[in-house]
């Protein structure tokens, strides 16, 4: 079945008072519309990504999101929530990792959220974010499996600017530990997050423990509506 990744967040207020209380590194301006691709380790093209602000508030940012796989072929989609408070954006860890997910769509599946990714107004090189973790639980019919994930030593390392097929973006570049701890196996990645302005996630670089690239998404296409 499709998956479903819902977290529902519900006060009224106006876009402007989101736009205070949410952070400038994350699209949420209603209307936009933001497409990435995601590589392979080889740099073959394999799924893309398209998610689109639907409405702000104050609490939080309501978005739509659809992957294709690099066939065109629809494989899920569904609605995100994403809650502000105090200039900050706070995300579930797995709304950031829908390449692996994606694995999973004929499975029945529930997340649970212990510690949400917080993107904060402020970034400066040499600050250090707060960790963040989820359990997801899967249903395979005959076998579950359960397994976290743990976002450790999330650091700001540089500012970077980088050119992509949606443009030049000056960039906060982000390091973390993407650790997934599962009753059948453990696997420690390393990963680098490249975020702009207005836009969030520009490009994202997942590692093996050994530094081989594993998998690579770039910003390919923003449009506001």
């Amino acid at each position: 079945m499709k998956a479903l990744i819902i977290l529902i967040v519900l006060f009224i207020t106006t876009p402007l008072l989101a736009q205070n209380n949410c952070s400038k590194y994350y699209a949420s301006k209603p209307g936009r519309k933001l497409i990435h691709k995601v590589y392979d380790k080889r740099e073959r093209h394999s799924m893309t990504t398209e998610y689109n602000v639907e409405s702000a508030n104050a609490s939080g940012i309501q978005m739509n999101f659809n992957l294709w796989d690099k066939r065109g072929e629809h494989i899920t989609g569904g609605k995100l929530a994403l809650g502000c408070n105090n200039r900050t954006t706070y995300l579930a860890p797995e709304s950031i990792m829908t390449d692996l997910l994606s694995q999973y769509e004929d499975m029945e599946y529930t997340v649970t959220t212990t510690d949400r990714l917080a993107i904060p107004n402020h970034l400066e090189i040499g600050q250090n974010l707060p960790d963040a973790s989820a359990s997801i639980n899967l249903n395979a019919q005959i076998l579950a499996i359960n397994f976290d994930i743990v976002l450790s030593n999330r650091k700001v390392i540089r500012k970077e600017q980088i050119e992509t097929p949606a443009g030049i973006f000056d960039c906060f570049v982000i390091t973390y530990d993407n650790e997934m701890r599962g009753s059948l196996a453990s696997r420690n990645y390393k990963c680098t997050d490249w975020i702009a302005e207005g836009i969030g996630m520009v490009k994202q670089e997942t590692y093996k423990e050994n530094g081989r690239l594993m998998s690579r998404s770039l910003l390919n296409e923003v449009t506001d509506f």
